[in-house]
């Protein structure tokens, strides 16, 4: 230790059976450790040797644990860094924290006020800032950072919640809020195995990417993966049995999504609500208050999916009713689509392949049932709408190839069919069915 610049260590046991060790390297470095509970371990390594690193390569970190309260906690903490600052505080039974520093101006807080929950925090970037706050009992939260001016901020205040996140790159922010409760059914995945209340796991590289999860519902599972820059995802999760899943490979992304309903988009097999986006500026906003009947299938019920690789395009999906469907593919640019679907059974699907495109699909009367809407277009500057007010078991089928065309479909009755296709300019269809068993098929321009 350097007579100029000493390192400093307090070591308080008031406790029974507890154990500390402090190992400083360096200089400037320093540790407290107080024990007031019983069977408590914490271990403390600040700084690097430097006959082994060949320099001054870590001094100034500062390293705080409190164990008190509860019996049974573990803490490890590792500062190789410079100006780290870490506190771990656990006032539960049987916690374990462990983290680590490596990079420089890093900041970490982990507070266990539950019981045997377990964090876990790696911090190699610079200027970063994490906290973990973990109130219930059993949960697990891990944190990766490497990225700079970086945040990660995971709060779990119900029991076996479960949270990811890992971030490269520059400016990254991910907040996690889980307080979802169990309603007997679970998450399982690989990180965290099979008995989870909620799940949320986010990976972040790049740049300037934020990602917001909120899970206050029964049974939640959210995963948000954003590699491009300036993207922004915001899940809020308040219903049970929800499951969503968001990829942002593009810049400038936005996506907003909202599960309140009833087992939304959740099996153990194939289906989910899924929002892809690998272009720029692209815009999907999802409300999903639908409920599952628990009769129908469960690989495309009460589910949405979008993706747009375009740049510049809209997406907009309102689900309530039972059993819904939608699906979008945006792939041009500046396109729009709008989904608002009620009742029982309705299904819409949009593929835009085209620029400036419009799609408006209206399926929000209570009383339909197993409406189908299915809207194409590759073409440019056309406009759809379909309007399925009433009636069962109806369905429209638009195919816009030209340019300038405009399609309007309206049902309102029972077991009609109505086939549009448009593949030259400027042309403009009505379809009106409010009788029963009709068929109008449309076509123009060859």
């Amino acid at each position: 230790q350097s007579f100029v610049d000493p390192n400093r260590s307090m070591v308080d046991q008031s406790g029974s059976d507890n154990s500390a060790t402090v190992t400083q390297f360096d200089d400037e470095q320093s540790s407290s450790i107080v024990q007031t509970s019983d069977f408590n371990t914490a271990t403390v390594t600040q700084g690097q040797d430097e006959t082994l690193a060949g320099f001054d390569a870590s001094f100034n970190n500062n390293s705080i644990v409190n164990q008190g309260s509860g019996d049974l906690n573990t803490a490890l903490v590792s500062q190789s860094g410079i100006d780290g600052e870490s506190i771990v505080n656990q006032q539960g039974t049987e916690n374990d924290a462990s983290l680590i520093q490596s990079g420089r101006l890093n900041n970490s807080d982990i507070v266990q006020t539950g019981n045997n929950n377990t964090a876990g925090v790696a911090q190699s970037g610079t200027r970063s800032a994490s906290t973990v706050l973990q109130l219930g009992n059993g949960s697990r939260a891990n944190v990766t950072q490497s990225a700079n001016n970086s945040t990660s901020t995971i709060e779990q205040t119900a029991n076996r919640q479960a949270a990811a996140v890992t971030q490269s790159g520059e400016g990254q922010r991910s907040t996690v809020r889980q307080s979802a409760a169990s309603s007997g059914g679970f998450v399982g995945t690989i990180e965290f195995g099979s008995v989870n209340t909620a799940v949320a796991i986010v990976k972040q590289s790049n740049a300037n990417n934020t990602s917001e999860i909120d899970q206050t519902g029964t049974t939640e599972g959210a995963f948000v993966t954003q590699s491009g820059e300036g993207n922004f995802s915001d899940v809020n999760q308040s219903g049970s049995f929800n499951l969503v899943v968001v990829d942002q490979s593009g810049d400038d992304n936005r996506s907003l999504m909202s599960q309140t309903g009833r087992v939304t988009s959740f099996t153990p097999f194939t289906g989910q609500a899924s929002i892809t986006q690998s272009g720029d500026r692209n815009l999907s906003q999802v409300v999903q208050d639908g409920d599952w009947s628990f009769t129908g299938d469960r690989t495309f019920d009460n589910t949405v999916r979008v993706l747009q690789s375009g740049d510049d395009n809209q997406s907009f999906i309102d689900q309530t009713g039972i059993d819904p469907q939608a699906a979008v593919t945006q792939s041009g640019n500046s396109n729009l689509s709008d989904i608002d679907q009620a009742g029982s059974g309705s299904q819409a699907f949009v593929d835009q392949v085209g620029s400036d495109n419009r799609s408006f699909i209206d399926q929000i009367d209570p009383a339909v049932v197993d409406n189908i809407a299915d809207v194409t277009q590759s073409g440019n500057d056309n406009l759809s709408e379909v309007t399925q007010s009433g009636g069962v078991l109806n369905s429209a089928t638009v195919l816009q190839s030209g340019a300038d065309n405009q399609s309007f479909v309206i049902q309102a009755g029972n077991n009609n069919t109505a086939d549009v296709t448009q593949s030259s300019s400027s042309n403009t269809s009505t379809v009106n069915q409010t009788g029963s068993g009709n068929t109008a098929i449309v076509t123009q321009g060859l």
